[in-house]
């Protein structure tokens, strides 16, 4: 079930971390002309793929891809903060979707919302995917625990899962099936407004 509020606050937050919804959408998050502008923005100067999925697109990098190979682990720290960066610039002159998202569940939930810290140093947030039509693409989670070898302890408050997919995975339904229209270049948009709107 998903939860519909016009804004944030513990109570929700604790009902998706109960379990009691599988996710959380804000009403007006992200007016719908907006999410594609900025979905426009986001792509325009291109990405790449992953290193072990080079079928799906990506911007940024993410944990898994290291798979405890210390050098792609160093960079993967080495780019994290520059890849949230880049992300903004390619939001500008409009703020990031994911910072606001930050600050409002800083904002609501009584341990915040900060960058997780692994092995003393910041790990990136923001991860844009691109999925081309065609590509199927298992809705997932990645269990962080199994990839880094630690699992952060607990934060006062209580940790925070935004959604439960392992539902959605259950279906077996492909991403790249989620949209109507395509963006210029065959790259779905929905997908992208569905998160954010």
């Amino acid at each position: 079930m998903m939860l519909d509020v016009e804004r944030l606050d513990e109570t929700c937050i604790k009902k998706l971390a109960n379990e009691e919804v599988l996710a959380i959408r804000v009403k007006g998050f992200l007016p719908e002309p907006l999410a594609i502008q900025i979905g426009d923005k986001i792509l325009a100067p291109g990405f790449e793929g992953y290193i072990n999925a080079p079928s799906i697109g990506r911007i940024g990098m993410a944990f898994y891809e290291a798979e405890n190979q210390p050098l792609l682990i160093e960079d993967y720290f080495e780019r994290a903060t520059s890849n949230i960066a880049e992300l903004r610039n390619r939001c500008a002159p409009y703020s990031s979707p994911i910072d606001t998202l930050r600050c409002m569940l800083d904002e609501s939930w009584p341990a915040g919302a900060h960058l997780e810290n692994l092995y003393g140093r910041k790990m990136y947030v923001g991860l844009s995917r691109v999925v081309k039509p065609g590509v199927c693409f298992l809705a997932h989670h990645d269990i962080f625990q199994g990839r880094s070898g630690q699992f952060p302890g607990p934060q006062p408050g209580g940790a925070v899962r935004l959604q439960r997919l392992s539902e959605y995975a259950d279906r077996g339904r492909c991403v790249a099936d989620m949209g109507r229209r395509h963006h210029p270049g065959s790259i779905r948009r929905d997908a992208w407004r569905q998160l954010w709107h």
